[in-house]
């Protein structure tokens, strides 16, 4: 897997990039790590956002700790929340008022029998908050204390296909990633829980036993296997759907673009400009200027775009840069 988003360097690239080709001013405010902008009479002051782990959980900061592990880029904003962005299932609503795709929100009874599905918390991020996939008529498996932690869920029907996500500066969509579920390879003899503790101590994550990896052990018991299975040679099965989980051993730091945007729009039509139309009609109602948003969802065989949920704070792709600034200095 490739580091590109998160690393400062290619943040420090594309702004130097824009500000030489627009004759614009940028300075860095080493005290806080603000960026300063000056371009055709007028000025800007950019937040920063970084990557950090605190007590084991991955979280967005907004000032340089020791906690720090990546840099999220700038915007012209401090932390901008939404309340489609706080609460997964009002997002959903929204998506079914403005008739764009999205898996079915279930009941419990009736809806659960019928379909595969996952079970989510209204809020949360990083993956975090979310549970199964179960198959239909398979009774959830939520630990207790994780109910505690996240309070209210929903069940929404399970979609396979893709992981994408997609970022937007208003309507306009300018960054996108897909990437297939990561597998396991079986050799013949090894077991799905050798199999997956391999991959898992591989890409240098802890392991505490099969049934601690809930996402990964709840996937493998909706395709059927258990953890003594012996996975024939060749066979695979995924373990995780989840962006950017990816399980790889080899992490390399990249200064080129991984953007797969024209792809994405090759293959979908125009599904991503009707969500971007969609997401800026939603701010309007709040806002007067665009925001960054990124759109999480799944891209199944058919090309068909099944959106899941919204986040206003992730991290800025640095080809972000030059379309946010065309707005701040038309």
């Amino acid at each position: 897997m490739n580091l590109y988003i998160n690393v400062a360097f290619n943040h420090f690239a594309a702004v130097r990039e824009w500000a030489a080709q627009a004759g614009a001013d940028a300075f860095v405010d080493m005290k806080d790590f603000t960026l300063e902008v000056k371009h055709k009479g007028r000025y800007y002051r950019m937040y920063p956002l970084f990557q950090g782990t605190v007590q084991g959980r991955a979280v967005h900061l907004t000032e340089l700790t020791p906690d720090v592990r990546g840099f999220g880029g700038w915007k012209p904003y401090d932390l901008f929340t939404h309340s489609h962005s706080t609460d997964k299932q009002k997002f959903k609503e929204f998506l079914v008022e403005c008739d764009i795709r999205s898996p079915a929100l279930l009941d419990a009874g009736q809806g659960c029998r019928q379909h595969d599905y996952v079970v989510k918390a209204r809020s949360g991020s990083f993956g975090q908050g979310l549970f199964g996939p179960y198959r239909a008529g398979a009774r959830p498996r939520v630990p207790e204390h994780d109910v505690i932690a996240h309070g209210s869920m929903f069940a929404e029907e399970f979609v396979q296909g893709q992981i994408l996500k997609v970022w937007f500066w208003g309507a306009r969509p300018f960054f996108a990633h897909v990437h297939s579920y990561p597998t396991i390879v079986g050799d013949g003899t090894s077991t799905v829980e050798v199999l997956l503790e391999r991959k898992v101590s591989a890409a240098r994550l802890p392991w505490e036993g099969f049934r601690a990896c809930t996402v990964a052990a709840a996937c493998l018991e909706f395709q059927g296997a258990s953890p003594g299975t012996v996975l024939g040679h060749g066979s695979e099965l995924w373990i995780d759907y989840r962006y950017r989980q990816q399980y790889s051993p080899n992490v390399q730091i990249v200064s080129a673009g991984d953007n797969q945007l024209e792809e994405l729009l090759e293959q979908s039509g125009r599904q991503v400009e009707e969500m971007g139309q969609a997401l800026a009609g939603l701010l309007r109602r709040t806002t007067r200027l665009p925001v960054l948003i990124s759109v999480d969802g799944m891209l199944d065989a058919s090309g068909r775009i099944w959106w899941l949920e919204m986040n206003t704070n992730s991290l800025l792709p640095p080809e972000g840069y030059s379309v946010m600034f065309a707005d701040l200095f038309p």
